[in-house]
């Protein structure tokens, strides 16, 4: 259930969705990130608040939804150990229902960066091999972002490489 102070946010939400107004969606995203600024962890309201958000298809499927993962990539080292656990397993059961290009290439960048390059590769892996195009783009974007960065290490680097020579084949 939706708390009263976040009651308007939910509304300005669901209308910029009904809508299709990008900017009042990326501006929301926005006010929930500045209004947590002198805090140290995401409460839990506001952190539910991102995962209904991207538990939501229509929500997942519209222009601008990457604004969601904008906001809490900027805000990362305030996630708790629990809430950043919940996100990422968020994403692997989700993945095939974010439509949304964007978002998708949001959601590999925000792992491929803030979680442990080892936890990266072992679900850009698993969603290579699945039979979903959106877990496979999301797994391509996801092994070029961890090379583009240097966060491998010699030998994961170049199982990426092959990983990313086999998706390439499949197209």
């Amino acid at each position: 259930m939706i708390s009263m102070s976040l009651y308007i946010y939910a509304y300005r939400l669901s209308k910029a969705v009904v809508e299709k107004n990008e900017d009042a969606f990326g501006d929301i995203c926005l006010d929930l990130e500045c209004s947590q600024l002198e805090n140290d962890f995401w409460p839990p309201d506001i952190f539910d608040f991102f995962i209904d958000a991207l538990n939501n298809e229509t929500i997942c499927a519209m222009d601008g939804s990457c604004a969601l993962l904008g906001t809490l990539s900027r805000d990362f080292e305030k996630l708790t150990q629990e809430q950043s656990a919940e996100l990422f397993m968020l994403f692997d059961l989700r993945a095939d229902t974010f439509s949304d290009e964007m978002l998708r290439h949001s959601i590999s960048n925000m792992i491929a960066y803030m979680y442990p390059p080892e936890m990266g590769m072992e679900l850009f892996t698993k969603w290579k091999m699945s039979s979903f195009p959106r877990r496979q783009h999301m797994a391509q974007v996801g092994f070029e972002v961890l090379l583009m960065a240097e966060r491998l290490n010699k030998n994961l680097a170049s199982v990426a490489c092959d990983h990313l020579q086999e998706l390439w084949q499949r197209k």
